[in-house]
This record gives structure tokens, C-alpha cells and sequence, in this order.
């Protein structure tokens, strides 16, 4: 059986902000990956790392569809907890790269904001669309690195006898 809608949403966002690259024409070249468990802080030394992963899931409050309705609405949080190490040699200030990286994921998660095509071509789009909401920092207390977590949440529907196929 193919994967869920949800499951194939987060799965073009994961490919999609994996380009972002400097060959690609970005700023910085990051690394993303979800994690396997809650909580996972990468070790790396050096480099950007960003996991990316599903905050919250609900029904959307402002789209509520008549009972009679076959399809069912949702909002889906998303986070993007992007690592930067930052090698003592760098004189960039930290928070022009976090700028810089907070428009290219922009950028990127904006280009398709309907997050492609279903993977059975059970509808034209996975999602309805993409909201970039902002970014919030965090930073090490050692001081080994600074973050920030990208926050956008996906608009999208399902059937609602099949959370399978896009509405």
C-alpha cells in the first residue's frame, strides 16, 4: 500500500529542501533529515544540519466542510530544526546566515506550495497549500552551535474514509 497523504507531503518536503545547495544557488549547503526518535540533536562538529519534522496535525477550524462533506481538512504544523556550526575561522555574523537561510527555505518550500502530485494520481495536488510562518532561535549553552527552527504549516485535505487518497 502506498503511503499516506501526510507521509507523502512530508516526504517532498524533505526532498525539496534537499536542494538547497550552493551549486544550486543558495547560501549554504544543508543537510536535512527527519529523525527517528523525539528529541534527536545531531553531533556533527561542523556543517548544517536540519530535521525536519511534523509538529502538530489537526483538524483546520476555518475550512470545516458540512457533515454531508466527503472530504476531511487539516493543518499540519511542520518544524525545521536547522543546526549551525560555525567554525571559529568564519566572520560571518550569525544572524545574517540565519536570514540568508530562513529565505532559501522560503524560497524552496514556496516553489511548489501544493506540494506536487499524489503518488497513485489520485488527485492533482497533495496539498492545498504552504504557509512560511517565521523562525524562532536556539543556541547551545556550551556554545558549540546556534539554531533556529523554521515553522510553515500545509494546508491539505483527504477523504474521509481514506486518509490515502487527496481530496
Amino acid at each position: 500500500m502506498a503511503n499516506s497523504i501526510l507521509e507523502q507531503i512530508s516526504q517532498n518536503i524533505l526532498t525539496t529542501l534537499n536542494g538547497m545547495t550552493v551549486a544550486m544557488g543558495y547560501t549554504q549547503d544543508i543537510t536535512f533529515t527527519r529523525p527517528l526518535r523525539k528529541g534527536t540533536i545531531p553531533t556533527a562538529n561542523t556543517g548544517i544540519l536540519a530535521i525536519a519534522a511534523v509538529k502538530s496535525e489537526g483538524q483546520d477550524g476555518d475550512t470545516q466542510q458540512p457533515i454531508y462533506s466527503q472530504l476531511q481538512h487539516f493543518m499540519v504544523d511542520y518544524e525545521l530544526e536547522i543546526y549551525i556550526f560555525q567554525s571559529d575561522d568564519d566572520t560571518t555574523p550569525i544572524d545574517t546566515i540565519k536570514s540568508n537561510i530562513f529565505a532559501d527555505c522560503s524560497i524552496l518550500l514556496m516553489a511548489d506550495a501544493q506540494r506536487g502530485s499524489p503518488a497513485d494520481a489520485s488527485g492533482p495536488h497533495l496539498a492545498l497549500d504552504t504557509f512560511v510562518t517565521g523562525y524562532d532561535n536556539f543556541f547551545d549553552e556550551d556554545g558549540s552551535f546556534e539554531g533556529m527552527t523554521v515553522n510553515f504549516s500545509v494546508h491539505y485535505r483527504v477523504f474521509r474514509n481514506n486518509p490515502y487518497q487527496a481530496g
